[in-house]
C-alpha cells in the first residue's frame, strides 16, 4: 500500500501542471491505484508463501505411484540398519498394509 501512494505521489508530482488551484495529489483517483496494487502485492506474498511452505520446485525424497491410486505413504528415510527389521515388522502387523523397501 506504501508503494502505491509512493508511486501515484511520485508520478503525479513529476508532472507539473496547472490544474487550476485544486491539490496535484487527488486521494479518490488514487485509491483505485492503492487498492489494486495492495491486492497485487498480497496476491505475490500469498502464492510466495505457498511455494516457499510447500517447498515447490525441489526435488522430493519419498514417492511411491501408489500414492496416486489413492494408498497412504508411511516413509522413514535413511533408517538404521539395525532398526530395519523393526520398522517391518511394526509396519506389516497392520491390516491391509503392505511394506516396501526402496
Amino acid at each position: 500500500m506504501a508503494t502505491a501512494f509512493g508511486l501515484a505521489w511520485i508520478t503525479e508530482m513529476s508532472w507539473p501542471m496547472d490544474v487550476g488551484g485544486l491539490p496535484t495529489f487527488a486521494w479518490w483517483p488514487n485509491l483505485i491505484i492503492v487498492f489494486e496494487l495492495t491486492m497485487l502485492g498480497a496476491i505475490v506474498a500469498t502464492v510466495a508463501t505457498l511455494v516457499v511452505t510447500a517447498r515447490l520446485g525441489r526435488a522430493g525424497g519419498l514417492y511411491d505411484p501408489a500414492v496416486s491410486d489413492g494408498k497412504i505413504l508411511v516413509g522413514i528415510e535413511h533408517p538404521l540398519d539395525s532398526a530395519v527389521s523393526d520398522l517391518q515388522t511394526a509396519l506389516g502387523a497392520v491390516r491391509h498394509a503392505t511394506v516396501k523397501t526402496i
